[in-house]
């Protein structure tokens, strides 16, 4: 695997973290 693909997929992973964790933080107040 190359490292272009694995920075990607190490991007995705992080947004979608970021993401996940804004709406538990509104949903909970």
């Amino acid at each position: 695997m190359s490292s272009r693909v694995m920075v990607v997929a190490y991007s995705l992973i992080i947004l979608a973290g970021l993401l996940l964790y804004s709406v538990v933080g509104l949903t909970h107040g």
